[in-house]
């Protein structure tokens, strides 16, 4: 068990939490581990990390789920009462989100992880 020289003086060592199982924090928490800290604390979100596999927000699953019935961006605009600019936007970040390389694709990957319903 390693100590630190002021947790030596104070006759501690360091150890994680037990309330945090350490290898699920390493290998699937959206949170990183900064190792060089006491007890291992948790110092925020890296780099692309998600809550979920895609973490695609309300607003562009409900923008998929229109998509996905065959609406067009204006049709779905105007729905919503949003611009259409805005739509091509919910749905290009969804496109990047999930790793899709078009819209039909966007929507086969939400339906197929249930993001949304079909």
């Amino acid at each position: 068990m390693k100590t630190s020289p002021a947790a030596a003086r104070r006759g501690r060592a360091l150890e994680p939490p037990s309330n945090i199982a350490i290898d699920s924090v390493r290998l699937n928490h959206p949170l990183r581990v900064n190792r060089t800290s006491p007890g291992m604390r948790l110092i925020g979100r890296s780099h692309g990390a998600r809550k979920t596999p895609y973490s695609l927000t309300a607003r562009e699953c409900e923008v998929l789920e229109w998509v996905a019935r065959g609406k067009p961006a204006r049709e779905i605009a105007e729905i919503l009462n949003i611009t259409k600019r805005t739509v091509d936007a919910h749905v290009h970040s969804a496109i990047g989100k999930v790793g899709a390389v078009n819209r039909t694709n966007a929507v086969a990957i939400a339906i197929r992880n249930r993001l949304i319903d079909a």
